[in-house]
């Protein structure tokens, strides 16, 4: 009985012994089983980071090629719009030779004259602006004569545009045309960095950069050979422009008017300022309620200075100057420079008026 009891126990203790090695067996396999998981779990994570870096190229891609894309259509568009440069040639020259028509450079364009730049102008200058972009047109890779003539052409034509309104698709290309021709500036071709300046002032609307433009004309003006070429290529008609737009910010008036007051003593300045278009912008200057005092004492000086010719007395009085000063002399009482300036503008315009008729007198 003992004996049976005996190999019943032992078979019991092989039963666990059994039970325990299957349970160590299953909790290995467990284990084995985590540890596929969490590698196949970071596995996916890696195929999913992967798949987001592949898609990102991808679009990166399409971006690249859509750029690609529409650049050659930009390109083929330019090719088609852009007139044979033997037209375009032919066109500048043709300008030149009429340009040369006009007897005195200082007088303003007549009716015919601008009428036809500015048709020649809204024709040519798009293909012109594309014809420099398209060939790299830079200032080391033109020849200095070559450079001339656009830039002769595209001056008239810029400083005709700036008068009149014009559609969407000019003022573009006027503004490519500004941003290609700063490159230019400075230079140490003096005419090219005359041409290259005015044309900036017409094409530019960056205040900072139009305000760089002007300090460096005011450096550049004391030199007698760029007054020449500043009057030559019509440089007051830009001052014009700018000095007639009211909401001009303080600084470009007073930086125009600065180089109005430094040119006042050249002759050539007086022969090209004695004009219902000078007095009648810088009288309309002095009206403005909201004349900054720098500016109105600035105005007051030219007013004073340029008086002093009979001429100039004479367009003030047919501009109704002389009730504008008085008005400006009241709304500023308190500003005894500005008053100084103003009183004895209106004695040379007394004195004018004394002289003329005591001429008239003596004829009589």
């Amino acid at each position: 009985m003992e004996e049976l009891l005996g190999k019943r126990q032992k078979k019991l203790q092989e039963k666990e012994e059994n039970l325990e090695a299957r349970e160590r067996m299953i909790s290995a396999k467990r284990e084995q089983m985590e540890h596929v998981q969490a590698d196949l779990e970071e596995k996916c994570d890696s195929l999913v980071t992967r798949n987001d870096d592949l898609m990102s190229q991808v679009l990166s891609l399409q971006s690249q090629i859509a750029k690609m894309k529409a650049k050659k259509k930009m390109d083929e568009h330019l090719k088609e719009d852009q007139l044979p440069l033997k037209t375009l040639t032919n066109s500048l020259m043709h300008w030149l030779t009429r340009l040369q028509l006009q007897a005195n450079s200082l007088s303003p364009l007549d009716k015919t004259m601008k009428e036809t730049t500015l048709a020649m102008s809204l024709d040519i200058l798009p293909s012109l602006v594309n014809h420099m972009t398209l060939n790299h047109v830079t200032p080391s890779g033109v020849d200095t004569p070559e450079l001339l003539t656009l830039l002769e052409f595209v001056h008239l034509s810029t400083s005709t545009l700036a008068e009149e309104e014009h559609h969407t698709t000019v003022i573009t290309s006027l503004r490519r045309l500004g941003e290609k021709i700063e490159k230019f500036v400075p230079n140490e071709n003096v005419q090219v960095d005359v041409l290259c300046s005015l044309i900036s002032l017409h094409t530019i609307t960056q205040v900072y950069k139009l305000a760089n433009i002007l300090e460096r004309l005011t450096a550049v003006l004391k030199s007698s050979k760029v007054q020449q070429l500043f009057m030559l290529y019509r440089g007051m008609d830009a001052m014009f422009s700018l000095l007639k737009n009211e909401k001009q910010p303080v600084v470009l008036t007073s930086k125009v008017l600065d180089i109005l007051i430094d040119l006042m003593p050249e002759p050539v300045f007086v022969e090209r300022c004695t004009s219902r278009n000078y007095y009648s912008t810088v009288l309309s200057c002095l009206r403005r309620p909201s004349l900054h005092v720098t500016n109105l004492e600035k105005i007051s000086i030219l007013l004073q200075r340029t008086s002093k010719y009979r001429s100039v007395c004479h367009l003030l009085q047919s501009l109704n100057g002389v009730q504008t000063i008085k008005s400006s002399l009241i709304q500023n009482s308190s500003n005894h420079f500005v008053q100084l300036n103003l009183k004895s503008t209106l004695n040379n315009i007394d004195n004018h008026i004394i002289n003329t008729t005591a001429r008239t007198c003596r004829s009589e």
